[in-house]
């Protein structure tokens, strides 16, 4: 339902004070009611990508770290974790080779805008350390949730 006082107009709702813009419909499939762990320390980047993620129709759960990521995951596993890798407290290979070890079925994708100029990189690592894919950061919204819907569609992961 709109806020009250709003408008719609050509697919945003516009208010006094906010604009509410809904571009596209959401992708619903099997995997529209699953839910996703996002550990991050970047409030901008788990703000932005919750965002996404949940215009798609996911729920979310949020973590600042990977040692809170694994406490939340202990509690209520989710159907995918997705983590950053530079991180205080836990950083990402520690949280995902933690969560295998604990969790084998867990479905993991790493992310990071760090360690670029390192051969190889910290991204390959974390795909041998059991990450399903992995993205370097800015990433591209359309292929990233292309992506996490076909992890979560049971899609082997990306070779």
């Amino acid at each position: 339902m709109p806020p009250s006082r709003s408008k719609q107009i050509s697919g945003a709702w516009i208010h006094k004070s906010a604009i509410f813009i809904k571009l596209t419909t959401p992708q619903k499939g099997p995997d529209s009611m699953s839910t996703i762990l996002l550990i991050d320390d970047d409030y901008a980047v788990r703000l932005s990508l919750r965002m996404l993620l949940e215009d798609e129709g996911f729920t979310v759960v949020e973590a600042e770290n990977g040692e809170e990521g694994i406490a939340k995951y202990r509690d209520n596993p989710t159907d995918l974790v997705i983590t950053d890798l530079f991180m205080p407290k836990k950083e990402g290979i520690e949280t995902i080779t933690d969560l295998k070890a604990a969790f084998p079925d867990a479905r993991i994708v790493a992310i990071s805008g760090g360690g670029k100029h390192i051969p190889g990189g910290f991204l390959v690592f974390a795909r041998q350390m059991g990450a399903l894919h992995t993205f370097e950061k800015p990433i591209d919204p359309e292929t990233f949730l292309q992506t996490i819907h076909q992890l979560l569609n049971g899609a082997p992961a990306a070779t």
